[in-house]
């Protein structure tokens, strides 16, 4: 099987197809001794973990084409195979694969929480691929680590699904996160109380193949720094600077120990210097789904008053800038077709919108003056406009009923979502017939989910 962007022969077995013989992350340090969960691991980044199969009647739920092909240098016919559904549970792993646990700390509900690591994830080693790409492959569920603090390590499957699709559809849209590949699940029960309301129910335990080109967060330094861990800190900031290149705040601060006076002086400077750059690049992205190309005075002030209306009437996010780019200024005053909108209807409703349409209508005038042609300008702004602006984006209510066939083992419409997501600038007829870019269904706006979700 040919896939388009490939540049090798694709792997059409796992017999084939092996782990980088040394993965980057053998440089630093890993406990080898320690399978037992425990809240106080120190002076390692990793620990050694193996991973606990699913059992029962696993299966495979669904798989990223692109993925597999693109990235793994894998035939997607691979995942047809039952081996394919062994690896991916983590019974199978394949030649070079080295499992660890992550540790690294955070923040919950703004306050820090110490040590929390890889506590249902493993690590299972690195994959240099046919483009020279470096990539780490991780299963999430796949049972207990030494950061699991008393859990059993497990993801269910709505959890599973989400990642999947959600990781996926940020890649289409062009916002860099980590990859999903596959999905599997099994009849192998855990108990979840979903909303923590006091009603646990037994849900089905499945695993999710992530990908990144590494793991490392703030926390994994900040976790060091918080512990005193310098050496290890320094180790782990010289490794991951050959990596990539890190400007945050939390950063920042994980960074100050090894700094001296004059560097954190400076350091002060750069962050102050980053509100300003961020608020710019924020405008210069909502000017782009608006239609325009530079920034002007005033245009700060209109998309403000913009968001501010979409705010107060409850007009969709993603569809109002859609609906947007699918009608001409010229239509924008016209009841009949603001109708035929269902955001912009919403949002026309709004007593400032008379007004924020005209100074819309008045910046788009001058940008079309200075263009050779007010036709091409138009057309320019709408083609602009459509390729920042999706018609598809998994929405809560979509993903909703996925899950529930998913959960009869009925994969189908999960399958499809993936599909979709992968064009999601462009109509998919079968799509618009499942309403994918109507108003959501009245009961939509009741769902609910988790933070464990």
């Amino acid at each position: 099987m040919k896939m388009e962007g490939e540049a090798t022969t694709l792997k059409r077995t796992l017999a084939e197809w092996k782990f980088s013989q040394y993965p980057k992350y053998i440089l630093l340090p890993i406990d080898e001794n320690n399978e037992q969960i425990s809240s106080n691991v120190k002076n390692v980044v990793f620990s050694e973990a193996t991973p606990i199969p699913l059992e029962n009647n696993v299966r495979l739920v669904c798989v990223s084409v692109d993925a597999l092909a693109n990235i793994l240098d894998m035939d997607p016919d691979v995942s047809n195979r039952e081996e394919f559904v062994e690896f991916v549970s983590g019974r199978k792993l394949p030649y070079g694969a080295l499992p660890i646990a992550h540790r690294y700390g955070g923040h919950q509900y703004g306050l820090w929480a110490g040590q929390l690591g890889d506590g249902r994830a493993h690590i299972i080693g690195e994959y240099v691929n046919s483009r020279n790409e470096r990539w780490q492959l991780q299963l999430k569920g796949s049972g207990p680590t030494p950061y699991s603090r008393m859990r059993d390590g497990r993801l269910v499957l709505r959890a599973a699904i989400r990642e999947m699709v959600v990781s996926e559809a940020c890649h289409y849209l062009g916002v860099p996160t980590t990859r999903a590949a596959a999905v599997i699940v099994s009849d192998e029960a855990v108990v979840r109380d979903m909303y923590y309301s006091g009603c646990p129910r037994r849900e089905s335990a499945a695993v999710v193949l992530r990908l990144a080109k590494c793991w490392f967060r703030f926390g994994s330094l900040e976790v060091l720094s918080r512990a005193g861990e310098l050496t290890v800190l320094r180790q782990l900031t010289d490794f991951i600077i050959k990596v990539v290149v890190w400007n945050i705040g939390q950063l920042a601060n994980a960074l100050k120990p090894l700094l001296t006076s004059s560097q954190q002086v400076h350091m002060l400077h750069i962050l102050k210097t980053l509100d300003t750059y961020c608020k710019n690049k924020i405008l210069e992205t909502f000017l782009m789904k608006i239609g325009l190309k530079e920034e002007r005075w005033g245009d700060e002030q209109l998309v403000e008053k913009l968001l501010d209306m979409m705010q107060q009437t409850g007009a969709d996010f993603t569809a109002t800038f859609r609906q947007l780019a699918e009608l001409e200024p010229s239509e924008l005053v016209s009841e009949v077709k603001i109708s035929e909108k269902w955001s912009l209807k919403r949002l026309s409703s709004h007593a400032s919108w008379g007004c924020w349409l005209d100074q819309y209508r008045e910046r788009l005038d001058k940008e079309a003056v200075d263009a050779s042609s007010v036709g091409m300008f138009e057309d320019e702004r709408r083609r602009r406009m459509l390729s920042v602006n999706p018609i598809y984006v998994p929405r809560n209510w979509i993903l909703h009923e996925a899950i529930v066939d998913a959960e009869k083992d009925d994969f189908g419409k999960v399958q499809f979502l993936l599909e979709v997501i992968r064009r999601p600038y462009d109509i998919n007829p079968e799509a618009e017939l499942r309403g994918f870019s109507a108003q959501p269904p009245q009961w939509a706006y009741a769902l609910k989910i988790s933070c464990s979700t």
